[in-house]
């Protein structure tokens, strides 16, 4: 996630380098091991481009990847995550062209990457609920946790 003011070198000069935090895009980004190059949004984007957004809700910018394309809106998921977001075109900002990880820069065409895409994407059925399932055991083991502290000071 980015703030609105580190994005004014996008607008003003055409290109952006980001090193995005949180774990949304694990494991193609891995904070804070890698830079992004994002550049303004110049064409219709695809399925499997990685985009920057702007998200109302939280006035926040996130970069996630696009696995549908509508008339009107884009259908983002974060790499690491399990729920949709309905995205308005016009508020897509910016696109990214290649990443730095592990000391060299790959090209977001690269096919490797594109062959990650793909299996990683299209596998979101079953990610989905892979990561629904973990998400849901982090809540019991917090519960459990939470209990056993509760009832260890208690004694």
């Amino acid at each position: 996630m980015m703030d609105r003011e580190k994005l004014k070198p996008l607008f003003k000069d055409g290109h952006y380098y980001s090193v995005p935090r949180g774990v949304s895009m694990w494991p193609l980004i891995k904070t804070p091991d890698c830079v992004v190059h994002i550049v303004p949004v110049d064409r219709e984007l695809k399925r499997y481009d990685v985009a920057l957004y702007h998200r109302e809700s939280t006035d926040q910018y996130v970069l996630h990847r696009i696995l549908k394309v509508d008339d009107e809106y884009y259908i983002f998921y974060g790499d690491n995550c399990w729920r949709k977001e309905i995205i308005p075109k016009d508020t897509v900002v910016g696109v990214a062209t290649k990443y730095y990880r592990k000391g060299r820069w790959i090209d977001a065409d690269d096919i490797r990457l594109k062959i990650y895409a793909h299996i990683w994407c299209d596998a979101l059925p079953v990610r989905r609920a892979i990561l629904r399932l973990r998400d849901e055991a982090k809540k019991v083991l917090r519960r459990v946790r939470k209990l056993w502290t509760k009832n260890r000071s208690s004694n």
